[in-house]
């Protein structure tokens, strides 16, 4: 295994320091709780001291970040199931939003988990809820008897957003069989926005500022986006097939109503539109076993 795939499978810091930018891109929504977190963390702080680029270049994935975030709880909210374990969860709100739960929030980076624990407790003094949290590696499934131990009798929703879209195939194929393993033992869905393939509709033409993102982050964490995505729907579906999967595909626009990042970042109407057109387009996958 080379040393750019072992930065992935040991999280470096500058993966850590793009989930705080995730954090800070949340803060711009009406996600319950997102601008909260963000302070306490100072999520803006380390955008603002980092080299992730302008703020003009991030313009179109903060509403992007939001409608993922919301897509994925959509369908959770849809299948009505009320057990999640969430992969490489960072400092995301949704076990803290959502009580109902009996809620499992992973990650590797012991420093996050133990953060944002911290503050779960702080925000949700006095309220029922049923939160964990497990240090778990998605790639290498260190950890998944732990993430295993509070899952009660009944069905699971195993979901990540942002995490896939670093992976190389192998990679991807690993974190898909530690979900797996987790509905094998309880049924369930597998809920991602992660599948990328070469035929996606993108900003790249819109904004080249976020194409040039793109390359910094790449040059910086080692990675290739392009070698990891799909060539198209077909192979995808056929990679998980071969793991195991059948899956369904489903564009944002069924399941976000309202992106309140977008008012407050495009004023000019017809830039708005054009921006929502795109990321309405983008596609989360709902994976049910064979």
């Amino acid at each position: 295994m080379n040393k750019k795939v072992d930065r992935l499978d040991r999280p470096s810091k500058l993966l850590q320091n793009t989930n705080l930018d995730t954090v800070y891109f949340r803060s711009f929504s009406d996600i319950p709780n997102a601008k909260e977190v963000s302070k306490l963390v100072d999520a803006e702080g380390e955008f603002r001291s980092g080299t992730a680029g302008s703020f003009d270049s991030v313009r179109t994935i903060i509403p992007s970040i939001e409608a993922r975030y919301k897509a994925v709880d959509a369908l959770i909210m849809e299948s009505g199931i009320k057990q999640v374990v969430e992969f490489a969860a960072g400092r995301t709100t949704r076990g803290i939003n959502n009580p109902q739960w009996n809620y499992i929030h992973t990650d590797y980076d012991g420093g996050a988990l133990e953060q944002i624990e911290h503050i779960a407790k702080s925000i949700c003094r006095g309220k029922p809820t049923s939160m964990h949290f497990v240090r778990f590696n998605a790639i290498t499934g260190e950890g998944l008897e732990e993430v295993l131990e509070p899952i009660k009798q009944g069905k699971v929703a195993v979901v990540h957003e942002g995490l896939g879209i670093y992976c190389t195939l192998e990679q991807k194929a690993k974190i898909a069989l530690n979900a797996r393993t987790i509905l094998e033992r309880h049924g369930g869905i597998y809920i991602t926005p992660d599948i990328r393939t070469k035929q996606d509709p993108s900003f790249h033409k819109l904004y080249p500022q976020y194409a040039g993102r793109l390359k910094e982050q790449r040059a910086k964490l080692g990675l290739d986006f392009e070698a990891s995505k799909f060539e198209d729907r077909e192979e995808a579906m056929g990679f998980f097939r071969k793991l195991g999967f059948d899956a369904e595909i489903i564009q944002y626009r069924e399941l976000v109503d309202h992106i309140e990042s977008l008012g407050a970042l495009f004023l000019d109407k017809n830039e708005k539109g054009r921006v929502e057109e795109v990321i309405r387009q983008f596609e989360i996958w709902r994976m049910e076993l064979r």
